[in-house]
């Protein structure tokens, strides 16, 4: 089990030849898969980050969390916290992980904002892990499990940003695979037993990819979807509130565009999930989230995502021509037959 003593941020010292070695594989392609990045074509401004992040801080460090939501999230990591192998574990967790962050922050003062940022994105996908879990029907023990996976898939985040400024990751190291290698570098799931490790690390390693692979093991693969459903839950969140802003354009370089792109439009035709490297224009990105909705797993997900609206906010930000008609009419039968409405 690991001591209470705080670690230093992975990335330093030692362990940087291991990031190294992951950004090689990267290139090289060896073992990876296509990334699906959920903020990479934002391009989010540092400044803009800034003063989003500091305009939140009355909802207590929560990124746009109201103070019912925030207070929910706390009964909810008390509530997982009691159940999780009844020992604690999720509470030591979460303050290491508190630690972890904040040496981040103190080492490399300049990205701030960045490491805040993606902090209050992993705790908001732990309580959507949990959800997701909890909507599901598991046990207690899985549903803490779905939680510590939540908080953790990020975990690469940090390393990535401090060694090379930059959260895109085709050009720096593969996140997921980045985080992987953290909890195992830093003995993070000491406590767990074996096969539950064996779950965190293949979840958090392919959290960001295109598509999953093809995973055998029945839990494993359930899993490796929960945490791709519940990430995709908080970014759309993050982009509805920062497109919502008073700057929304400083959130990207994409030119704003005229019309879809006909790769793109295929993709949503088609109901496939659309490739990053066919985003050429802010209409485009607008059809890349909306490709997201091929890729959920549960129900649950869905009737979120219809409480929610978010559908409905990506669809009223594109214009109206003929080629984004036809995309949209696909996104809509596919909304009728899967369950999610335009809310």
């Amino acid at each position: 089990m690991p001591s209470d003593s705080k670690f230093p941020p992975f990335g330093k010292g030692g362990n940087l030849i291991m990031l190294q070695d992951i950004k090689m594989a990267s290139k090289s392609g060896k073992g990876c898969l296509p990334i699906l990045d959920g903020l990479d074509h934002i391009q989010i401004d540092d400044n803009y980050i800034n003063n989003y992040i500091n305009g939140q801080k009355r909802c207590r460090g929560a990124q746009n969390m109201s103070m019912k939501s925030f207070d929910r999230h706390c009964r909810d990591e008390k509530r997982v916290d009691a159940g999780f192998a009844g020992n604690g574990f999720y509470g030591r967790l979460n303050h290491r992980f508190q630690d972890y962050v904040a040496d981040f922050t103190r080492s490399y003062s300049c990205g701030r904002a960045q490491f805040e940022l993606k902090r209050d994105h992993s705790r908001q996908v732990a309580v959507e892990s949990a959800a997701i879990a909890r909507g599901i029907g598991l046990a207690a023990d899985e549903v803490g499990l779905a939680q510590t996976i939540g908080l953790l898939h990020d975990i690469g985040r940090f390393p990535q940003f401090a060694e090379f400024a930059t959260f895109n990751d085709r050009i720096s190291v593969d996140h997921g695979d980045c985080g992987a290698m953290v909890l195992r570098s830093g003995n993070w799931l000491a406590p767990l037993d074996e096969s539950d490790r064996q779950v965190v690390e293949t979840a958090v390693a392919y959290h960001n990819k295109a598509c999953l692979p093809d995973i055998s093991d029945s839990r494993m693969r359930l899993f490796a979807q929960l945490i791709r459903d519940a990430d995709k839950l908080d970014i759309l969140r993050v982009i509805r509130d920062v497109f919502q802003g008073p700057d929304p354009q400083s959130m990207t370089r994409l030119p704003p565009g005229m019309d879809v792109s006909e790769q793109v439009r295929m993709a949503i035709v088609n109901h496939d999930i659309v490739a990053v490297d066919a985003v050429r224009n802010q209409i485009d990105l607008v059809f890349f989230r909306m490709g997201w909705f091929f890729d959920i797993n549960f129900d649950i997900t869905r009737t979120l995502l219809e409480s929610r609206g978010y559908f409905g906010f990506l669809r009223a930000m594109l214009p109206d021509t003929a080629r984004i008609g036809d995309a949209l009419r696909a996104m809509d039968n596919y909304m009728g037959v899967s369950g999610i409405g335009r809310s």
